[in-house]
């Protein structure tokens, strides 16, 4: 098996950053991952993987701004205080503490972000995993095991990403109290607003082929909603909203409601025969 990694450091740190660095000490490639060293600390580069990739509900058509409230409340419930979080294999968690400074092929910016073991993410993916479609703890952890990093979204301006090179670098006095960003940075301004639309959105796109259900039907809350509630009135689904009913479409021949949930604001419904 080749031990060349996917990514060098060359490849996701600037040139004008690595020559304020020097010339490493060290340089180590690991399966799917290149370790460098200096005097005060270290950086891991390797191909960083979306968590949020790996679900075929984020996968299924455009990007509107229902799945763009969605990856957002997806993110926000790996983290606490909108820290930024990456998911890492145990052995390279011990090389870079609690700590690092994170840079990405897909954003120039570095931002400080917490470092986490697996464990930490499984409460949150088996949750996901029992309610919505898509192997997501299979594909997590076919993704540590390769040495990868995870971090709950990644996604630019056209869509969601699967991976992209990432750089985390550890090493005593490197993270800053200001430094990181938040979700809001990684979304347009406008993207952003689609999470408090009063009026409610309605997304349906196709299942993919290995789900039981046909097709999906999301339902975007307004945000100060206290109840919401759905059932088959003839062939026709209704969606209830505070005592506020409306027939969302009407369901061909054999076709039910096979599931649903609400989650981070979005009511969704799988639908197939």
């Amino acid at each position: 098996m080749s031990t060349r990694a996917n990514y060098t450091i060359e490849d996701v740190v600037d040139h004008q950053t690595l020559q304020i660095l020097g010339i490493p000490e060290e340089r180590q490639e690991k399966p799917d991952a290149e370790v460098v060293r200096w005097d005060d600390f270290l950086a891991v580069t390797t191909s960083g993987s979306s968590i949020a990739a790996s679900m075929d509900r984020f996968k299924a058509g455009e990007m509107t701004e229902p799945q763009f409230s969605t990856l957002e409340g997806f993110y926000n419930e790996f983290t606490e205080n909108g820290e930024q979080v990456v998911f890492v294999d145990d052995s390279l968690k011990e090389l870079l503490g609690d700590q690092a400074m994170a840079v990405t092929s897909e954003f120039d910016e570095a931002y400080a972000v917490s470092v986490r073991s697996p464990q930490d993410a499984l409460e949150v993916i088996e949750q996901y995993e029992r309610n919505y479609a898509g192997d997501v703890e299979r594909d997590f952890w076919e993704e540590i095991d390769s040495r990868h990093a995870m971090v709950p979204v990644m996604y630019d301006n056209e869509g969601l990403l699967n991976s992209t090179g990432i750089s985390l670098m550890g090493g005593e006095g490197i993270i800053q109290a200001d430094d990181g960003i938040t979700a809001d940075d990684l979304l347009e301004e406008e993207t952003m607003q689609g999470s408090a639309l009063i009026e409610t959105e309605v997304k349906r796109y196709d299942a993919m082929d290995a789900e039981n259900a046909d097709r999906y039907v999301d339902v975007l809350l307004p945000p100060d909603y206290d109840e919401v509630d759905h059932w088959l009135d003839e062939s026709n689904l209704v969606i209830d909203i505070d005592g506020e009913a409306e027939v969302m479409e009407t369901l061909s021949p054999g076709e039910t409601v096979l599931g649903y949930g609400e989650r981070n604001g979005i009511y969704s419904l799988e639908i197939g025969s």
